[in-house]
């Protein structure tokens, strides 16, 4: 993916000479921009007490299960056979839910993720469409991504516009 993203890039700064002399390129650090962006940081300390949330669950649980090994150990010697197994059935079952609760949770925080960050992308790269239009750009670049083979000066840094665009300071 990568490698062709390169090939595409190297493709167009080759054939760049060919394409009309009216063309204007700018670049913006597209992850520069998203770290300034205000609803950012909101997004991300909701992200952290969400995260802190599954996390105290999953401890409470895992502390129940050591609770619950130890307690096993502990009488293990002198349980039944029958006894013995039923308690390493729960045991398992204990470790599963556990182990399920990790996935689910994980899933979670992605999903959480995407809801919350979702807009702020969006907004950033409405922001990026306009101030190109404005500026009567034909390509934008972004620099964060490591593809961007030559930037010359007369390349347009968009990042101080968008900026302006929404608000940030």
């Amino acid at each position: 993916m990568k490698n062709a993203l390169r090939t595409l890039v190297l493709f167009f700064v080759l054939f760049a000479g060919s394409v009309s002399a009216q063309t204007k390129i700018g670049h913006i650090n597209f992850q520069q921009l998203l770290s300034v962006m205000p609803e950012r940081a909101a997004a991300t300390k909701q992200m952290e007490t969400h995260g802190r949330s599954l996390e105290e669950q999953l401890t409470a649980l895992q502390t129940d299960f050591q609770a619950k090994v130890a307690e096993y150990q502990k009488g293990s010697a002198t349980m039944t056979d029958i006894v013995r197994s039923t308690k390493e059935g729960e045991l398992r079952d204990m470790q599963q839910r556990i182990q399920n609760f990790q996935q689910l949770a994980q899933q979670e925080v992605q999903k959480k993720q995407k809801e919350l960050f979702q807009p702020i992308l969006e907004k950033a790269q409405e922001a990026v469409k306009n101030v190109a239009k404005d500026q009567g750009m034909t390509y934008v670049l972004d620099t964060s991504s490591g593809v961007v083979l030559y930037q010359s000066n007369e390349s347009i840094d968009i990042l101080p516009l968008v900026k302006v665009k929404l608000g940030i300071k």
